[in-house]
């Protein structure tokens, strides 16, 4: 039989009752157990083993004090301890229910009026909002008193239903929302750069988060682009005449004009690195770019061979007649300057070890989709990323790529269908109409990064461009150099067509030498087999 105790007093609650150990009651010893640092209690002033900084009869008689509610803070509550509540031990105190509120109806979502287009005047133009987690007591749960609260809330509740947000997205966007909303005044707008700190070091949903912003027309978004950084970067150490209207002009080709075209970013990109070094070069002579002549820009393509050459060429082709153009050079000295026709070289089909390098590195459900689509339908990476739920039909063994409509082989098949469980069973919920999604798209409507879609092959020869070329050039080896065949297969305009035949042809006259006999790049299965044959095959 266990051992007779006597009741006692715990010498740390004073509950009466029978002690655990060392002359103090269960909850009093395991508090000390898990919090063994000792100092004076932050609200009773005794010295106890302390969570947070204040003590287990303090913690206790918070919970007694606080309203009732499942989302209460104790932290304040406990601050305001100036007594305890003596109770038995082993008996824990029961706090009387609080009589049942009644809930508030809805009130409808009004749409209040749009602010400004600018942003408000301030007496001091420096001083900005700051925000912080904890500002906005939440814990009454009473419906918010601010309009433009309750527009952003209902389409935040709009957004989360027609995207299948989880519930603890859809909680974080609405306490993102609180935050920056609760004492917003009528006309003012918010600065990205005012939140996005805080947002950004939670994790939490900024982008969800700016895009209602911007809905409701109350966002500043003063973020400087992610090019633009990167183009000053580039320009650094380049004279100051020569590096501002080099940047004038390039971005008049990023963002367009009246008569200029906008550009890809990834094609200005290219053309900055192969003009940096010449204008690094210019730079330690020359102070701007009227000072250039036709000798120095002959100079500066001349160690250049190939397409690099035309590129550089190409590229200062159109600083200079824009510079003319605008008044700033007095003349165009690369006018009547020639590189030549460059002479596209022989392609080169993959050998059998890259491509097993790359189904072997293919383990995902995600990259085996890109891999196959670019090895048998010659996808681009592009396109795969840019298709539709609605340009898959399975049951009919179909798939449209590019616009182009065409059937699935046994291969294909098997992998999207095995992509689409994989989708559904991870995004049940999910309104992105795209059919290769992420965690991070999943929640929005957008394709998935083009980083993304190449992490699984990055590094390995034969990344998703080779494998699509290497398709082409099969097909040009199967169809006997044939550029019509390939026109209609792939539809390829004619000079690409006849730029595959004519590698095909000096493939089929001098064998690629890493290419065994014995080895095929593409499966290639009986005639007969009208589902199973490659996209393209004669």
């Amino acid at each position: 039989m266990p051992a007779h105790r006597d009741a006692d007093s715990c010498s740390t609650c004073f509950a009466w009752g029978v002690l655990w150990h060392d002359a103090a009651c269960r909850p009093c010893s395991e508090f000390a157990a898990r919090h063994p640092e000792v100092s004076n209690c932050g609200a009773c002033r005794r010295r106890l083993p302390l969570l947070k900084g204040h003590c287990r009869p303090c913690w206790a008689q918070a919970q007694l004090d606080r309203p009732t509610g499942p989302n209460t803070m104790l932290l304040p509550y406990v601050r305001q301890v100036r007594h305890h509540q003596l109770c038995f031990a082993g008996m824990p105190l029961q706090r009387a229910a609080s009589p049942r509120t009644k809930v508030p109806e809805a009130v409808a979502v009004t749409r209040p009026r749009r602010a400004l287009p600018q942003p408000q005047l301030l007496l001091l133009p420096d001083l900005r909002r700051t925000y912080r987690y904890g500002m906005v007591d939440r814990r009454d749960r009473q419906p918010p008193t601010n309009e433009w609260l309750c527009w952003a809330l209902h389409l935040a509740t709009t957004m989360a239903e027609a995207r299948g947000f989880t519930p603890q997205l859809t909680r974080t966007l609405t306490r993102n929302l609180t935050m920056l909303l609760t004492r917003y005044v009528d006309g003012e707008l918010i600065r990205y750069s005012s939140y996005h700190p805080m947002l950004t070091g939670r994790g939490s949903s900024l982008a969800q988060t700016t895009e209602i912003l911007q809905t409701m027309g109350i966002l500043l978004d003063d973020r400087q682009p992610t090019f633009a950084r990167w183009l000053e970067a580039k320009l650094t150490d380049i004279a100051p005449g020569i590096r501002d209207e080099t940047r004038r002009r390039v971005q008049l080709m990023h963002t367009g004009g009246p008569r200029t075209r906008a550009r890809n970013h990834r094609t200005l990109r290219g053309y900055i690195d192969l003009l940096r070094p010449v204008l690094l070069a210019w730079s330690e002579h020359h102070d701007h770019l009227r000072e250039i002549t036709r000798n120095e820009v002959v100079a500066a393509i001349a160690p250049s061979h190939g397409i690099r050459r035309q590129i550089t060429l190409v590229a200062l082709r159109s600083l200079f007649s824009w510079a003319k153009r605008q008044g700033v050079v007095f003349a165009n000295p690369t006018n009547r300057i020639r590189v030549g026709q460059v002479e596209p070289g022989v392609l080169q089909p993959l050998t059998a070890d890259e491509i097993t390098r790359t189904v072997r590195a293919a383990t995902t459900p995600q990259a085996r989709v890109f891999v196959v689509l670019a090895a048998v339908h010659a996808a681009r990476p592009s396109a795969i990323r840019a298709l539709h739920l609605t340009d898959l039909d399975l049951r009919n063994w179909r798939i449209t790529i590019a616009g182009r409509n065409q059937p699935l082989s046994e291969l294909s098949h098997q992998t999207l269908l095995a992509w689409s469980d994989h989708r559904r069973r991870n995004w049940p919920n999910t309104a992105n109409p795209h059919l290769m999604i992420n965690a991070m798209t999943a929640i929005g409507t957008g394709p998935v990064s083009h980083v993304w879609a190449n992490t699984t092959l990055r590094g390995l020869p034969a990344s998703l461009e080779r494998l699509r070329i290497d398709r082409q050039l099969d097909e040009a080896l199967v169809s006997g150099a044939d550029p019509l065949h390939l026109s209609e297969v792939f539809d390829l305009d004619a000079k690409t067509a006849v730029r595959y035949t004519a590698s095909a042809r000096q493939l089929l006259e001098q064998p690629h030498e890493d290419a065994s006999p014995s080895s095929s790049r593409t499966d290639r299965p009986a005639p007969r087999d009208r589902r199973n044959r490659p996209v393209g095959s004669s």
